[in-house]
């Protein structure tokens, strides 16, 4: 993972990279990225030349109105609530893992029983929150793809 924050970090644009592959790793710097999460409309504008062609964006409805000029048709774009779902938890921090629960089901790169894993490997203290949270992007994505 690799990641940018600079003034940028209170309130524009930030990136942060992740890299994931059962092979070693050689280079950590990505040019080039099959999935852009946007929290932001400065982000998406930002950054959405860097997704490869077939990939995906997830953008939060109500915090990014992408103008149709800034659209790829190349692209395919969920908008989903995340924001609201984790008000609905009753923890904003969660909004971020809501996101790992659609990007999950939007894009197969990774099972969602690993997923679960790691999460409640990494953060142990959180695990029953975080894995609401992972629940209820999972419930998200199911509804805006149509499942």
């Amino acid at each position: 993972m690799t990641q940018s924050y600079g003034p940028e970090a209170r309130g524009g644009a930030c990136r942060s990279d992740v890299i994931m592959s059962d092979e070693p790793i050689d280079y950590p710097k990505v040019a080039h990225v099959d999935c852009l999460v946007a929290l932001s409309l400065d982000a998406y504008l930002t950054f959405f030349r860097a997704v490869k062609p077939r990939g995906i964006v997830l953008f939060d409805k109500d915090l990014v109105d992408i103008p149709e000029w800034a659209k790829r048709a190349d692209l395919s774009y969920y908008g989903v609530l995340v924001i609201e779902a984790a008000r609905e938890i009753g923890n904003l921090l969660t909004a971020n893992i809501v996101m790992l629960g659609v990007l999950q089901v939007v894009s197969g790169m990774f099972t969602l029983t690993s997923l679960e894993k790691s999460i409640a490997d990494r953060f142990p203290k959180y695990k029953d929150l975080n894995l609401l949270a992972v629940k209820k992007g999972v419930e998200l994505a199911a509804a805006v793809i149509g499942q």
